[in-house]
């Protein structure tokens, strides 16, 4: 189609109405905000070899006094791993039960998103690990060798996305581990994280053990980590999940 003057212009509603017979449905009134100027609570993915230390440092966070309370949701392979690490001094981290489908899991995640918030601090949710979440899920999908085809994996990857909207209603940060093959960060990029392949984009930090309880800010949306992130990876040493909420401004309102 060629577009010769203002005049012979043809709208998208247009060329939708020619092509299907259908007459375009009658506009509606469209409104706008101002930005609001403030974040809302940070999804954030830990990713990692096996045995680097991200259990770990969920269950430390649990013993920071600026954490009210930390519930995990451990699945697949990863359950288990977490009692151990009762034995942290002052360790308080919840685990939240489950019967390992897709169908119970996600019903006792939104029941923690769904709960009153514990008053003193920070309430953190964390799954660990998000890798056999995805697994589960792609496997219930493919049960009976299923060949899901094209539609059937965008329904999949609908579901995955709709699991993270129902994460953005937590009050409070919400932790995701992952596994990463390959233990470094090469030319400021991640290694294939095995996973939903856009959690990457769609959390707000990326935080990677490039060693054991040695971890790397590979990204982050935020104002208050934008200086940070623009330089680069930066590291974090053995990871602190409080400090790193701290200086995203997270507290018991919110993310500033």
């Amino acid at each position: 189609m060629t577009i010769d003057s203002p005049t012979s212009r043809t709208s998208l509603l247009d060329v939708v109405a020619a092509r299907t017979g259908k007459a375009p449905a009658a506009p509606r009134e469209r409104r706008t905000r101002p930005l609001t100027g403030t974040a809302q609570h940070p999804l954030v993915l830990l990713a990692g070899g096996p045995k680097v230390g991200k259990s770990y440092a969920l269950a430390a966070a649990s013993a920071d006094r600026r954490v009210a309370r930390l519930a995990v949701v451990e699945v697949g392979g990863d359950q288990g791993a977490m009692d151990a690490y009762g034995a942290i001094p002052g360790a308080r981290a919840e685990l939240v039960e489950h019967d390992g489908t897709w169908a119970d899991i996600t019903a006792a995640i939104q029941a923690e998103c769904a709960a009153e918030p514990t008053p003193g601090g920070l309430n953190v949710l964390a799954i660990d690990g998000a890798t056999s979440l995805w697994a589960v899920l792609s496997r219930e999908a493919q049960r009976g060798g299923r060949d899901l085809g094209p539609g059937g994996w965008a329904a999949v990857n609908s579901t995955w996305a709709d699991f993270l909207t129902v994460l953005r209603t937590f009050p409070g940060p919400v932790v995701l581990t992952a596994r990463v093959d390959g233990e470094t960060i090469v030319d400021d990029a991640l290694g294939r994280i095995r996973t939903q392949r856009d959690l990457t984009f769609e959390t707000d930090v990326v935080v990677q053990a490039t060693g054991h309880r040695r971890f790397t800010l590979a990204g982050a949306r935020s104002l208050a980590l934008s200086d940070v992130a623009e330089s680069g990876p930066v590291e974090l040493g053995d990871l602190v999940l409080a400090d790193l909420f701290e200086l995203l401004g997270a507290d018991e309102a919110g993310a500033q």
